[in-house]
């Protein structure tokens, strides 16, 4: 599973940078057709990628006794924000931007996809914590690339977005280009944004705290 979503989030970068690249100088109106078949039919890995957790959740020796539904009840608890995110993606924001909003808005498209950037790290580093390799200096390379991906795509996507917009459009000041918005778009860029930054602050938390935890303990002189 680690290795699907992989290539998928691979695939997602590599679609987001070719769209941004491709792109005109009109911010609204400049598309891109490969990104609008994405959303398309990418709905179709969401669905898989979360079957494929709950058959490997489900394949707990400890819950293959269980009931049908005490298995169900064990996965939405334990992976209830993955449950969500994947349906959100499938059902809502795929399906909006490819049949209702698919000859504008590209460049957002592509932000979006370019968020996929740092889950192969993600996935590298829930793989080697399975395989108790969490001491070793890979682990902590691959953490660093994994914030810095984080924060480069994820954090910077929604301030990138708004200085682009801002040169694209000739308007001199960042004030001037949040107030010349709709509010909604403001008010999701502010909600997106805000969710990135407490996700990159619990992520250096964890791997800090795990740098600590790896460091030799020396003994205080008597």
């Amino acid at each position: 599973n680690y290795i699907v979503s992989s290539g998928f989030a691979i695939y997602c970068t590599k679609l987001g940078i070719e769209t941004l690249l491709n792109l005109g100088d009109d911010f609204v109106y400049s598309t891109y057709p490969p990104i609008v078949t994405y959303c398309r039919f990418g709905f179709i890995y969401f669905t898989f990628d979360i079957m494929a957790q709950y058959v490997t959740a489900a394949s707990d020796p400890e819950l293959q006794c269980q009931s049908l539904g005490r298995r169900l009840r064990f996965f939405a608890l334990h992976k209830g924000d993955q449950i969500l995110h994947h349906t959100g993606m499938a059902f809502i924001a795929m399906p909006f931007a490819a049949f209702f909003i698919y000859d504008k808005g590209h460049i957002v498209m592509a932000a979006f996809t370019l968020h996929e950037a740092s889950t192969p790290f993600l996935n590298v580093y829930r793989s080697m914590k399975l395989l108790n390799k969490t001491e070793s200096w890979l682990f902590f390379a691959n953490g660093i690339l994994f914030i810095v991906s984080f924060f480069v795509f994820r954090v910077c996507s929604f301030p990138y977005l708004y200085l682009r917009y801002k040169f694209l459009s000739g308007i001199p000041s960042l004030y001037e280009v949040v107030i010349s918005l709709p509010w909604y778009c403001n008010l999701g860029s502010f909600a997106m944004s805000a969710l990135q930054y407490f996700w990159f602050v619990c992520i250096v938390q964890q791997i800090y705290k795990r740098y600590r935890q790896c460091q030799p303990q020396h003994s205080k002189p008597s």
